[in-house]
């Protein structure tokens, strides 16, 4: 059995059409990866003639990667062979890239910058009150992260300061965002569906009323292998569930006055999965063309800042995407635990009228 550590090793092998021709080296080889893992190098190599062609890269578990060989720019090291992959190597992963015909196995790591300790930014969503049937919550952090066996450091405590066993789902994987900055956490919806076995069997996680401790323990590790430099902690109620589908015209909508650049200020009425709602609630014209302006989510709320004064003559409209969601998982085609969603009510987006004020 493959350890986790081998599993994500690669083996990079290089295959070239001619293959290099190269005269005595001087000095050590080295493979390295850019910041963004998009490019690799290898350096102290005196090669001649290169040829063209794609270059293959078969991880340890018996998958595949395609590299492509490419001319070196400015910005690459004078003198190095430059490769770029199919997809950014992740970071933290340690990997071997292996030269045809060189001998070479030469240690390859896409390391992140690091600008002091790796802390916790955020918990979200940062309500003090959240439903008793929350389906997810974000940890950002400040610098990328490590990926492997992230969830043992992650704790759930009630009131009483007893641990919650089993309150997120184990779904094999870690849901990390492109930039390893931000872990969500999905609790089991098998224990907030009602009905259902794992809800009867286990009940729901949280208990209306109760106070609950999100713990981030600082044993969590950076990409670059350090811990973090404390602990982080997030309190919170829990308050009735929300299983109501999610209502547009409930929404409060402020009424900026036109020709100024007053925010348009969003107030939801419930909890938000503030994720989600940054890809799925926007403002278009008449057009159907995103307005340009800057949002801010705060939750429950999220205010548009415009980039140029409100315009008289024009009437912009709120978009809300059909997969738009709230923190308890409903969506505006129906609630998450009641099974009335047809495909084409979620494939409708909700638009809604910006009125001005004087």
């Amino acid at each position: 059995m493959l350890s986790l550590r081998q599993k994500w090793k690669v083996a990079l092998l290089a295959t070239f059409l001619p293959l290099a021709t190269l005269s005595e080296q001087t000095l050590a080889q080295e493979a390295r990866a850019n910041e963004s893992g998009d490019r690799i190098w290898v350096t102290n190599l005196d090669v001649t003639e290169v040829g063209h062609g794609a270059v293959e890269a078969t991880l340890a578990d018996g998958g595949r990667l395609k590299l492509e060989p490419v001319e070196a720019t400015d910005a690459d090291p004078a003198g190095a062979l430059v490769f770029v992959p199919r997809f950014p190597l992740s970071i933290g992963a340690e990997y071997t890239l292996h030269l045809n015909g060189l001998g070479l196995a030469l240690p390859l790591e896409r390391s992140a910058s690091r600008t002091g300790l790796t802390k916790v930014a955020a918990i979200l969503p940062e309500q003090v009150t959240l439903p008793a049937n929350t389906l997810r919550m974000y940890v950002t952090f400040d610098q990328p992260m490590a990926r492997g066996n992230v969830m043992r450091h992650i704790s759930l405590f009630d009131g009483d300061g007893r641990q919650i066993e089993n309150a997120f789902l184990n779904l094999g994987i870690e849901l990390w965002n492109a930039e390893q900055t931000q872990l969500t956490l999905l609790f089991d919806p098998g224990r907030l569906k009602l009905g259902v076995r794992p809800n009867t069997t286990h009940g729901a996680p949280f208990d209306e009323g109760q106070t609950y401790r999100l713990v981030v323990h600082d044993q969590m590790r950076a990409a670059d292998g350090q811990t973090l430099s404390e602990s982080f902690e997030l309190m919170f109620t829990v308050g009735p569930a929300e299983r109501r589908p999610i209502d547009v015209a409930a929404w409060q909508l402020s009424e900026p006055p036109t020709e100024s650049l007053e925010p348009l200020v969003v107030e939801f009425a419930r909890v938000m999965d503030p994720a989600l709602s940054r890809r799925t609630v926007a403002l278009i014209n008449a057009d159907g063309g995103p307005l340009a302006g800057t949002w801010a989510s705060m939750g429950s709320s999220m205010v548009f800042t415009p980039s140029a004064p409100w315009s008289a003559e024009a009437t912009p409209y709120l978009f809300v995407a059909p997969h738009a969601e709230d923190i308890a998982g409903n969506r505006t085609c129906g609630a998450f635990d009641v099974e009335t969603r047809t495909e084409a009510q979620c494939d409708e987006p909700v638009l809604r009228p910006i009125k001005f004020g004087s």
